[in-house]
């Protein structure tokens, strides 16, 4: 049985609130794609919840 953590609306991928794709998600809205010289999405889920909290509280 496979459980699916996203639902698709009109096309349109929704994710849980506080998923890895979210923070890349919100990330990239705020013009955020490299670290480092790596793409965010190499990162794991913590280190881009403290790179979101950085950005938005700037």
């Amino acid at each position: 049985m496979l459980v699916f953590a996203f639902t698709m609306q009109k096309g349109l991928i929704n994710m849980y609130t506080g998923s890895k794709g979210w923070y890349v998600k919100k990330l990239k809205e705020q013009g955020v794609r490299y670290i480092e010289d790596r793409k965010i999405e190499q990162f794991k889920t913590h280190v881009l919840a403290n790179l979101l909290e950085e950005t938005q509280s700037k």
